[in-house]
This record gives C-alpha cells, structure tokens and sequence, in this order.
C-alpha cells in the first residue's frame, strides 16, 4: 500500500523547488540592484529589496504578480491584499493602489516576479478556452489573490530563462 502522505507531500516539495529555482533566477539576474528591474521581456519586471518598504502610492496595471520570496502589502481603498510565496496578485485594471514590500531581510531579500497583461490578448485567449470560472461579483475589486502553484511557478522560471537566451524574445510578441 502506497504511503498517501509521502505522495501528498510530492506537489508541495515541486512548488518548493521551483520557487527556490524562481528566487534563484530573479536574484542571479537583479544581482544587487533594489528596486524594480525592466528586463528585455516586453512587460516582464523583476524586483529585489534588502528591506521593507515604506507605503507608496503606484497605479498598477493589468498585471500578474508572484512573489518567490519575501511579502508584500496592496491597499485598495479599503481592501488589503498581502500576498507572499503562496499566493499570487492578479490585476485586471489600471488601479491606483498604495504597495508596500513589508517582509525583505539582506539574508533573505524580497524577490519579485511581475507580468503586465494584455488585456486584449487575454480576451482573446479566453475566448478561445471553455473555462469554467466563478461569476465574480458586481462590487469585484478588479484585483484578487490566489494560489501560487507549481504550474505558475513553472511558467514563470521558463519566462525568466528567456532572459539567458535574448534571441528568442521576439517570438514572445510574433515580431522578429
């Protein structure tokens, strides 16, 4: 008989590898720079910090936000959104947000992955896609938090090793 524990803990040791591998990959390409890196991927930044941050007033765009190590804090209106290594930000307006790195040590800096999103692509993509989605609510922030899975954390250090190779960037846009 199989042990259910030893399998159930196998997803879990796969995230655990592939955030260490995405936190391995932002610091090697951030090196020692604190603050949010424009990469050669259109829409792709990276971010480092030693510390927390004080509050700052930003607009975020329609963006995908994974944290591979480290927390931060998002305040919209009234709503806060803290999120860490477990659970990602999406972002589907411009909205002007109050952000805050709130856990960065220099033995253990915040590392941050973030995406801007095509909105029109993204429509275009789910309409090509049956999926099966919960209706949000009318009073939906536009912002929402979920959980960070091995699958995201895959896609993410694939992003990421696009930068080793500069070449094959274009392809991400269809221009060449």
């Amino acid at each position: 008989m199989k042990n259910p524990s030893k399998n159930a803990s196998r997803p879990q040791n796969r995230e655990r590898e592939l955030r260490t591998e995405l936190a391995r990959k932002i610091a090697s390409f951030a090196g020692s720079a604190e603050k949010l890196i424009t990469t050669n991927i259109p829409g792709l930044m990276l971010s480092r910090r030693t510390a927390p941050t004080a509050p700052t007033s930003v607009a975020f765009e329609p963006s995908l936000a994974v944290v591979a190590q480290g927390r931060t804090r998002i305040d919209l209106g009234r709503t806060a959104f803290i999120f860490d290594q477990s659970r990602f930000l999406l972002t589907s307006l411009d909205l002007p947000v109050i952000s805050q790195v709130i856990e960065a040590r220099k033995e253990a800096p915040y590392l941050g992955f973030l995406l801007k999103l095509e909105m029109p692509v993204v429509r275009e993509l789910l309409s090509r896609e049956e999926i099966q989605a919960p209706e949000a609510p009318s009073d939906s922030p536009a912002m929402a938090t979920g959980e960070t899975t091995a699958e995201l954390l895959d896609a993410c250090c694939r992003l990421v090793d696009l930068l080793d190779t500069p070449q094959h960037i274009p392809f991400l846009s269809g221009t060449r």
